[in-house]
């Protein structure tokens, strides 16, 4: 960088890592990369509630995502790659992008995927990271923090200067104000820096002790005696026989499991690999260093995972007591912070403790090295075979900045140690010992030499001990950055008398045409005689090519080392030999001899060559733009691209290697184009950089897009996305929103894109304007914002005050609705009243509301004095109607009126008749004529009706066809119908309808089977009818996901999964907030223990065959409650899924190939003729239909079925009157008496195999005149 500042430079600034674009001296601000995560095993095929640490909730799943709960005022830009969704709220972006905020608080994917869902947890972990600047004590650093709202402080890490703590999820957008928006003068005096989230590392899993000479060096005398190593993992088996008396202290950092016991199997594993005595095999089984003491920081749970900051308070406990840190875990190393490598590199200057750590498992791929293990003082390990071959899970070198790592390997694959009891982890044995693979096992290997050696050495540190493990290693002939020096050998490392310093020599990332490079290596020896040393180097790139001769040289090739002194070797590179990329390799130097040979690493990387190019970015005036903006870059002709994304005003200057780029600036603003909020695309696809080049993006360039339907309507819930593939066919999608409600999107035109894929889609729904109001010619149509609050509660039930029908009004301007203001208007009863007030930010608005309530006015428009089109929302739509306005519809009004007064057309439509809901796909460009005009005739028909038992707001959204989308919620009131049109219809393509609601707590998306939608068709379609129950579903909640069976067997467990369905079987994976739901399995009549719990809960069952009975208990609240029992034969699995179906075990979706078995549970399905209030008239008779039969590819027939009812919620029941009406279907006859009774059901039916279900429904409706 030359003369620009960058956001956080100073104390950690190589947080911000290596990136491909050197910013100079303009107003931009970078932040590095995104790192493409190695994506999970399993995601959950099902839509998970995540809140994120603004306080917004977003409802995720592989293929959508939505925002379930906007704020009003805030835009949402996401974005989709290799790493997953992120969700970026428009007060967020400048914070992460500048690197004040970690990204990944708002990676959804990430956040569901490592347990950080609202069902999984109440709170947000994360950690609030000091600059360093401020001095304070640790107690006062928690203090400050936990003074902060929402949250409480649980631990100080002062290795990093930093505080963890819990956010509240109800009330994060508290601290999100305090901590980012407004920050205190405490806050600021503290020096917060960055808010990061609290992320989970986890377990490393994939003769040993023999391959790496320990055996030699316990013959020696030397077995780590005197030495204490700490291992941080998941605890110890203090009984194991091998560990007995080994143990010298013991902690728990894990909050939920306060003991040091292992109930995972991996910790106990470790330690014995380091220390074990080999007691329960006759002493085969050894550890390492058998005589060593082990303090043990239990820092992952029984599941294998832990928080960064659970592992941080164990580090800095175990550091100051013990010589070695063994840490066999870790995680993808983040882009941007990473408190864990400094936390290693911190400690290890403090205390002199080498840290030891697992490489990872992420290999065979090129820089795959984990989080910690990437620190420069970690002395990081990966794996080999009892072959010596490099493991192909071990991670890969180098590291972002060019070093060698791993720096040494170890035996890890089929490593035989003890197995705690109880656990089953790993392959066991027998009942002690089990067999692991994996960098976990080859880390205490080398932990285990460590202590060795320091027991050979006790005044050594940790850089002498790293540097003699090093030097002393085996050379198994690999490229440097699958093995680092070598193989661990204990025996030459007490041995050994001469060592190098440094232990690694890395000449980090050379800019392109750097001149030749030259690092000293320092030979030492300890021993009492002189030692000539022959030098010889090899280097060579990742796959083991050998680079050009003369890159790598030594200023010698023999050099003397006298005893008891020193002498050294300068090592010089010449980069510009070699061509482009990483080169590892060794300086190896061997006395005559052969008793001494010292291997050292060298490492390094050549840059690409960069172009310099210029941004002007353009406002719609045609002036240089001087609000932030956001700019992407993607790299989109190589593998592996990784998004570049940047703040930038008026321009900026970057160095951009050669090749294609996608260029895209994201701008919103509501000072646009008529003074609407705007969000406005700039999108160059396919940008060719081979050279200077000067990139222009004009805001002037961009067309809004628009709507012309054949019924008058208002846009909401608009979202336009870019999507674009790279070289290696990743999927990159760019979302951006123009608002929930009436906005502006603006993107400019693109001609076709030939190389490579690129589309522009555009969603927004249009419904009939809840209010217009007319004076004098001018037509405005105010929100009822107030409907929709803010937060957790924009969908809150409220009884809303609203204009319904048409009227004339008087209409009154009363300024600023001040008391005084209202006072000189005169009366105002009966009329309307039109306040501009000064930033209803403040709660003037709502203040206004009130006064013109009292006042007797017939209703309130508002329109703000401080934003051009800022709306706020309050409570006041329960006194009056409250209307609000964009600041050009305020204006216009108040120019209409004569002396402040005239008379208004007011026409009041509560809930629109009729939806648009339209979605656009331009392929491979973005035409000049952005504004689409759409029949009705060409739209595909459903007649929806709402169905609520209370009022209230439901949220709707749709999908067109599978594309991964951001998708935005239209709010609407319940219960309600419309006719909703879904077009334009241009192909075979499958749309998915969804619905959410939030009355009384119950949050929950419902989904319609997905299916195609034909031009010109018309069908009926009813959400949350009665009853609501959970069962087996047909189908999930995306097109291309299988539903999975309420009941599956898979050898010998059952498994669990049940939908919630509604009447009309629409479903969802979702729990409702408030809502119960119980599970259990009985075999015989004896209960079976349940495993885990929703969505998936496992029952281990005998292998033989029995009756079961499944029992389901749903109580959402209130007096309404669904108990189902289904009662089967079960024996061992043989087949596998059905077509459209598929089995679940409590990890996820199983192949499909897998054997497992579908149970036959007899599903009951319901048309209980309801109203749109699920109330059934009274005096009257019900017509009840219902049909119990088998879902899926059961084909045994049901032969028989009975209905009851009740009338006093389950008390006494009577069996109804029903006969058969075809296809399975029995109909009811059910006597409504009473009007304000409830009417409680009961359904029994049996197959011809005996299989049961007795399903009850109590207080299923409520009957109403």
């Amino acid at each position: 960088m030359e003369g620009g500042t960058m956001f956080g430079s100073g104390k950690r600034s190589r947080w911000l890592g290596s990136a491909t674009a050197a910013l100079l001296a303009l107003p931009l601000v970078v932040v590095p990369p995104a790192a493409g995560a190695t994506p999970p095993t399993t995601t959950p095929a099902l839509f998970t509630q995540v809140t994120l640490v603004t306080g917004d909730v977003v409802s995720y799943s592989p293929n959508a995502v939505q925002i379930s709960k906007p704020r009003p005022g805030v835009r949402y830009d996401s974005y989709r790659g290799p790493d997953g969704w992120h969700v970026l709220p428009s007060d967020a972006a400048k914070a992460v992008i500048n690197g004040q905020v970690d990204k990944a608080l708002f990676n959804v994917t990430y956040l569901v995927d490592n347990g950080y869902a609202d069902a999984k947890r109440t709170s947000l972990p994360v950690i609030v990271d000091y600059d360093g600047k401020a001095a304070a004590r640790s107690a006062d650093r928690v203090a400050a923090t936990d003074a902060l709202p929402a949250s409480k402080a649980t631990r100080a890490l002062p290795s990093i200067d930093a505080v963890a703590l819990d956010v509240d999820k109800a009330t994060a957008a508290q601290l999100w104000q305090a901590v980012v928006v407004a920050p205190s003068t405490q806050q600021r005096g503290q020096g917060t820096q960055r808010l990061l989230l609290d992320r989970r590392y986890s377990v490393d899993l994939a003769e040993s002790v023999a391959q790496i000479k320990a055996p030699a060096a316990w013959a020696a005398g030397f077995d780590g005696t005197g030495v204490r190593v700490g291992v941080l993992d998941t605890g110890v088996d203090a009984t194991h026989p091998d560990l007995v008396g080994k143990i010298a202290e013991s902690a728990s950092f894990v909050g939920s499991e306060p003991d040091a016991i292992d109930r995972h199997g991996h910790g106990t594993h470790v330690a014995s690999t380091i220390a074990g005595s080999g007691a329960a095999a006759g002493g085969v089984e050894k550890g390492a260093a058998p005589g060593t003491q082990l303090v043990v920081g239990k820092v992952l749970s029984g599941s294998g995972v832990g928080y960064e900051s659970e592992i941080i308070a164990g580090m800095e406990w175990a550091a100051g007591r013990s010589k070695i840190v063994s840490m066999s875990l870790g995680g993808p190393a983040p882009s941007g912070a990473d408190p864990m490598s400094d936390a290693v590199t911190n400690l290890t200057a403090s205390t002199g403790a080498l840290f030891v750590i697992a490489a990872g498992n992420s290999g065979p791929a090129v820089g795959t090295i984990g989080s910690p293990g990437t620190s420069p003082s970690a002395l990081t390990v990966g794996a080999v075979d009892k072959q010596e071959q490099v493991a192909s899970f071990s991670s890969r070198g180098p590291v972002a900045d060019g070093s060698v790592k791993p720096e040494i390997v170890a035996p890890g694959v089929s490593i035989v140690a003890a197995r705690a009891v109880g656990t089953t982890m790993g392959a066991p044995v027998n009942d002690k010992y089990t067999a692991a693979s994996g960098t976990s096992m080859a880390t205490p290997h080398v932990a285990g030499a460590a202590a060795v050696l320091a027991q050979r050495h006790p005044d050594w540190t940790a850089n002498r001990l790293k540097a003699a493990l090093i030097a002393s290693t085996k050379d198994l002939g690999r490229p440097v950055n699958d093995q680092g020096a070598g193989q661990v050998d204990v025996k030459a490392a007490i041995d050994e008398t001469v060592t190098a310093t440094p232990a690694t020599v890395g000449f980090g990332v050379l800019e392109p045409g750097a001149g030749a490079q030259t690092a000293m290596l320092t030979y030492r020896n300890d021993g009492t005689a002189d030692v000539t040393l022959n030098l010889t180097t090899r280097l060579t790139d990742p796959t083991g090519k050998a680079a050009p001769d003369g890159t790598l040289g030594l200023g010698t090739r023999s050099v003397t080392v006298k005893a008891g002194s020193q002498a050294e070797v300068p090592v010089q590179l010449t980069p510009g030999k070699a061509g482009r990329g990483s080169f590892q390799g060794l300086v190896t130097a061997v006395s005559a001899d052969g008793s001494v040979k010292v291997h050292t690493p060298v490492g390094f990387s050549n840059g690409e060559v960069t172009n310099t190019v210029n941004f002007t970015v353009l406002g719609f005036d045609g002036k240089p733009l001087l609000r932030d903006a956001i700019l992407w870059i993607l790299p989109v002709d190589r593998k592996g691209a990784d998004l570049q994304s940047y703040i930038i005003h008026g321009g900026g200057t970057l160095r951009l290697p050669t090749g294609r780029y996608y260029i895209a600036l994201n701008f919103y603003t509501d000072e646009g184009p008529g003074l609407l909020e705007t969000n406005a695309m700039v999108v160059k696809p396919d940008v060719l950089i081979d050279g200077a080049s000067h990139q222009v993006l004009d805001l002037g360039t961009t067309r809004p897009v628009t709507v012309k339907t054949d019924e008058p309507g208002m846009e909401s819930a608009v979202i336009g996305v870019a999507n674009r593939t790279t070289a290696d066919g990743a999927f990159w999608s760019f979302h951006h929103t123009a608002g929930v409600w009436d906005n502006n999107l603006y993107i400019n035109p693109v001609p076709t894109v030939t190389a490579g894929k690129f589309d522009f889609q555009y969603t927004t729904t249009v419904t009939r304007s809840q209010l217009d109001v007319t004076v004098n010619g001018v037509a405005v149509h105010p929100d009822y914002l107030a409907a929709y609050g803010g937060g957790h509660d924009w969908i809150a039930p409220k009884k809303l005050k609203m204009f319904e029908g048409r009227r004339q009004l008087g209409i009154v301007y009363v300024g600023g609705g001040t008391a005084e203001e209202f006072a000189a208007a005169g009366d105002v009863r009966g009329k309307l009243v039109l306040v501009q007030a000064n930033d209803m930010l403040t709660g003037a608005g709502i203040e206004a509301a009130r006064r013109t309530a009292a006042a007797g006015a017939a209703g309130l428009l508002l329109f703000d004095k401080v934003w051009a089109t800022r709306r706020s929302s309050g409570d006041s739509n329960e006194l009056i109607p409250v209307g609000y306005l964009t600041h050009p519809e305020g204006v216009a009004l108040v120019a209409a009126l004569k002396n402040g007064k005239g008379n208004a057309d007011v026409l009041g439509n509560p809930i629109s008749p009729y939806a648009y809901h339209l979605a656009y796909v331009e392929r491979g460009q973005v035409p000049a004529n952005l504004t689409y005009t759409v029949r009705t005739g060409d739209l595909a028909r459903v007649d929806s009706t709402y169905h609520a038992t209370t009022e209230g707001m439901y949220a709707t959204s749709f999908q067109r066809g599978g594309v991964p989308e951001l998708m935005l919620v239209e709010p609407l009131m319940v219960p309600s119908k419309r006719a909703e049109y879904y077009g334009p219809i241009t192909d075979r393509t499958a749309w998915t309808r969804f619905t959410s609601t939030d009355v009384a707590g119950q949050w929950e998306i419902m989904s319609a089977r997905s299916a195609e939608l034909r031009r010109g068709s018309r069908q009926s379609d009813d959400w949350y009818t009665t009853p609501m129950r959970y069962g087996q579903g047909e189908f999930f909640n995306m097109p291309t996901l299988p539903a999975p069976y309420l009941a599956s067997r898979m050898g010998d467990s059952v498994y669990v999964f049940p939908l919630l369905q509604d009447g009309n079987n629409h479903v969802t994976a979702m729990i409702p907030n408030t809502a119960v739901l119980k599970t259990g399995l009985s075999r015989d009549g004896k209960p079976v223990t349940g495993i885990g719990g929703a969505p998936v809960t496992r029952f281990d069952v005998p292998a033989d065959s029995g009756r079961y009975r499944l029992d389901l208990g749903y109580a959402p609240g209130g007096d309404y409650k669904v108990d189902t029992a289904w009662e089967f034969t079960s024996a061992p699995a043989a087949g596998t899924a059905a077509k459209g179906f598929a089995c679940w075990d409590d990890i996820g979706e199983v192949p499909a190939d897998k054997p497992c078995q579908a149970l036959p549970t007899i599903s009951v399905d319901y048309d209980l003729n309801l109203s749109a209030t699920n109330t059934a008239t009274a005096p009257g008779l019900g017509l009840i239909k219902f049909r119990p039969h088998h879902v899926g590819d059961i084909r045994t027939k049901v032969t028989s079925a009975k209905l009851s009812v009740s009338y006093d919620g389950g008390k006494s029941w009577l069996r109804g009157t029903q006969a058969p009406v075809g296809d399975g279907w029995q109909l009811g006859l059910v006597p409504h008496l009473r009007p304000g009774g409830t009417v409680s059901l009961r359904v029994e039916a049996m197959d011809k195999a005996g299989n049961k279900v007795t399903q009850t429904i109590t207080n299923a409706y409520r009957l109403a005149k």
